[in-house]
Order: structure tokens, then C-alpha cells, then sequence
């Protein structure tokens, strides 16, 4: 672990230098490739020619896509887009100037908008909103964050989730990023966390250096458990598999590794087995998957398209070749499968990282409901207020105190419901209970707390 530590700290400095050198210089290097994809997987260029470190190992390293299918990417301290069909960097650099000392994780918002992680000085950072079209720093949503890599929206609140890799040991949220005043705070430390990716129902999947127990890839519950899924050597960006039927468990993890390998991770067998999908490559950062359910992911001075044996990601394949880039077959299945007919890599494609305009933006549901309790264990009351994102909704005396109060018309963003209490000997409580967009999940539960007299 010491170790992973120290290299981690070497890449943030080699970032930090290789992006002013690449400012200063205006060159951009160049990096033969010898990936191969098997075991069901073809991968191919997409994006090509970005500028990197002089040791060919940081390249592009943040990768988001927007609403309309563009993917974004951050390369030392530039930002770049490209369209559905990729293409070289020189071609899509939006950048009029460096964003500060370094770019490093991107992701689009719940309200749109494009919020980036950099680096500020050698080990200090922060996240900031920038301009899509020009790539220009708009405003500091989050200050004084040690080391910021991962950045990835909850899809039901639309918080950001910042990791700090190994200067700050934890993961952050900042809450309300769109706000005058955004509030941060840590949702896991101990842990030197590089990339972060969300499946729907909010729970949050992390690639991290090893655990007292050896694990790499973990995913972190709504409650804030911590729950170790596999030991990846050099995971870096991870993406997950398309739950079937829709609502039951992540299948499968994808991850991006920073030594030239793409691994499969099988969640449904309970030893969690890995396959390769792609080997050979060069420095593997974060990832990204569009709308088409591929996997985009960064590589030293390129992104790679990985797609299943056909050039599908969605579509089991009927078997044959990959399209150019890699071979698409080889190695087989480890099943016993013919080479030449593999099992599909991406089974039924990916989740896409794009957090689409969904309740947080739209409303919620009107059979959406949550039941909210109105007993505070141990004491008999009399009455009790129910308040919602602050405004009053119910008073309940009497019998009904002893069933739960069913609230509907719910906010679009997280929320908090409030239950202020009276006791029949006068005495005051309140309890605050923090939901999320539309109270899919509990974010905070609270307790009883005693209020003052009068």
C-alpha cells in the first residue's frame, strides 16, 4: 500500500509539470500502440494525438459525455470534444487556454452544466464549472481539495462525488453544486480512491489502491457501508454492466488499469472471476460510456473505443471479427467456446455515465410516496408538526400519531422532512430525516433531539 501511495503521489506531480511543459512547449508526442482485444471484445481509436508526460504515462484522464452524445476529455490542462465519430486531438481542442495547473476528472451535472476536478498547485486542487464551448474556468464550486482525480453526479440528488486519491485519502460530496454556496463534506476516508462511477439506485463504485484486505474495486452503499467486490492490479476507471431484467444486480464491472489492461469482473459467480478484454495498451485512466452503451477509455495519448466481438454493445453478437484496432477474438471464452466465437464482452451493453435530465430536473412522480413515522420511541405525545424542504404539511394529533404519515408531491432534489413533536408532560423534540431526489433513498436518518421550552 505504501508503495501504490508513493507512485500515486509521483503521477500527481508528473501531471501537474507534464501540463506546463506541454503549455510551454505547444508539442505533442507521439505513442505507438500494440493493444489487442479478446475473450469477446474488439477495441479501436477513437480519439488520437493528445499531448503527454515526457515518461509516456499521463495523458487524457478525465472522459464525460453531454446530453446530445459529445464526449469531453481532459488532457494536462486542456479541454477537447469530440462528436459520435472521435478524431484527433489537434481537431478538437476547445480550449483558448490552460485551465489552471491540470485537468483531471469530468462530469456533467444534473442541471447540465460541466464541472471538472484540477490541479491547482503540486497536491492541492478544487472543482470547478467550466465552459463547454471554450473550455474557460466559470467559477470554483469546491476550494482547497487535496489531490482531486475522480468526479461522477449521484444520479438521484446530483451531488458531485470527488475522490483524493492519496493526498486526501477520501471521497467528498458536494452538495448543491449549482448553488451560491455548495456544501462539501466526506462520505469515506481512509481509502485512496481514483475512479468513481454510480449505478442507478445511487450506490457508488470505486476504484481504489488496496485495502487491509487486498480489494481494489469496492462499491459504497447509500448508507455509506463500504463493501469490497474484487482485487484488480492497477484499477484506475471502472464501469458496470447493464442490470437484467432492469432493477436486480450489477452483473459486471469493467475496469480501465493503469499497466495496458482492460478487465471483465464478473459479479454474478461468487469468486468474482477477471477476464482481460483488451492487454498491451499504455497508461489506462479514467473511463466513460456513451449512450450507445460502448466503453470509451483513456489511454496514454488516445481514447479506445471497446465494443463486443462485432462492433456492438448492446446486441449479442453472432460471432466473427472486431472492427480494426484489435482483433476481436483470440483466447476464447475460457469456457471451452470456439476462438472465433466468443461470448460477447459487453453482454448487453454498459450503463451510461451521463447523468440524463431525470427527477432532478423533471419532477417527481405522483404515486411517488414516503412513509414518514411519527412515534419517537419512549415518549407519549400529543401532537406533531411535519414539515417538507421547509414547508409545513401536517399536524396530526391523537390516534393517528400511531401510524406512519404517508407524504406525497415530493421535491425534485434531495430534501429534508422535519417532525417537531410535543410531548404530553410539554416537553419539545424534532427530527430531521434527509432524503433524495424524490426520497428514493435516505441519505441521513435522523434522531430525536429535545428543543427548548418555549
Amino acid at each position: 500500500m505504501a508503495g501504490r501511495s508513493a507512485r500515486t503521489r509521483r503521477w500527481v506531480g508528473r501531471i501537474a509539470a507534464a501540463a506546463v511543459a506541454a503549455t510551454g512547449a505547444g508539442g505533442i508526442a507521439s505513442s505507438a500502440e500494440g493493444y489487442v482485444a479478446g475473450n469477446g471484445a474488439a477495441a479501436s481509436d477513437f480519439a488520437t494525438g493528445f499531448e503527454f508526460s515526457a515518461d509516456r504515462r499521463v495523458g487524457p484522464v478525465g472522459v464525460a459525455f453531454d446530453r446530445s452524445g459529445q464526449l469531453y476529455v481532459s488532457a494536462l490542462a486542456h479541454l477537447y470534444r469530440f462528436g459520435p465519430d472521435g478524431g484527433r486531438a489537434a481537431d478538437a481542442r476547445v480550449s483558448v487556454a490552460p485551465a489552471g495547473r491540470a485537468l483531471t476528472g469530468l462530469t456533467f451535472g444534473a442541471d447540465g452544466r460541466l464541472y471538472a476536478a484540477r490541479l491547482t498547485g503540486q497536491t492541492m486542487g478544487d472543482v470547478v464549472e467550466l465552459d463547454p464551448a471554450n473550455g474557460a474556468v466559470r467559477r470554483i464550486v469546491a476550494a482547497g481539495i487535496p489531490c482531486p482525480v475522480g468526479l461522477a453526479t449521484h444520479p438521484l440528488t446530483g451531488a458531485l462525488y470527488v475522490s483524493t486519491v492519496a493526498c486526501g485519502d477520501d471521497v467528498r460530496r458536494i452538495e448543491d453544486p449549482g448553488s451560491i454556496v455548495p456544501r462539501t463534506s466526506v462520505v469515506l476516508s481512509g481509502l485512496a480512491v481514483d475512479g468513481l462511477t454510480f449505478a442507478p439506485d445511487g450506490t457508488l463504485y470505486l476504484a481504489h489502491e488496496p485495502d487491509a484486505g487486498g480489494a481494489t474495486i469496492s462499491a459504497l452503499g447509500p448508507n455509506g457501508s463500504r463493501r469490497a467486490l474484487a482485487s484488480v492490479p492497477n484499477a484506475d476507471g471502472v464501469a458496470l454492466g447493464v442490470p437484467e431484467p432492469a432493477g436486480s444486480a450489477i452483473p459486471f464491472l469493467v475496469v480501465n488499469r493503469t499497466d495496458g489492461v482492460v478487465t471483465k469482473v464478473d459479479l454474478r459467480d461468487a469468486t468474482h472471476p477477471q477476464t482481460d478484454l483488451v492487454v498491451g495498451g499504455s497508461r489506462g485512466d479514467l473511463i466513460a460510456v456513451g449512450a450507445d452503451g460502448c466503453l470509451y477509455a483513456t489511454q496514454t495519448d488516445r481514447v479506445l473505443k471497446v465494443t463486443n466481438a462485432d462492433g456492438s454493445c448492446r446486441l449479442v453478437p453472432s460471432g466473427g471479427g472486431g472492427p480494426g484496432g484489435g482483433s476481436g477474438v483470440g483466447w476464447g471464452d475460457g469456457q471451452g467456446a470456439a476462438p472465433d466465437v466468443p461470448v460477447p464482452a459487453l453482454e448487453g451493453g454498459l450503463i451510461p455515465t451521463a447523468v440524463s435530465a431525470t427527477s432532478t430536473a423533471r419532477g417527481c412522480s405522483p404515486k411517488r410516496a414516503i412513509k414518514v413515522s411519527l412515534r419517537f420511541k419512549g415518549r407519549k405525545l400529543r401532537r406533531a408538526s411535519v414539515s417538507v424542504a421547509g414547508r409545513h404539511v401536517r399536524t396530526v394529533k391523537g390516534r393517528a400519531l400511531q401510524r406512519p404519515l404517508k407524504l406525497r408531491r415530493l421535491p425534485n432534489r434531495a430534501f429534508t422532512v422535519k417532525v417537531r413533536a410535543k410531548t404530553r408532560g410539554g416537553r419539545s423534540y424534532v427530527r430531521s430525516t434527509r432524503y433524495s431526489a424524490c426520497g428514493r433513498t435516505v441519505l441521513k436518518r435522523g434522531k430525536p433531539r429535545p428543543l427548548r421550552r418555549g
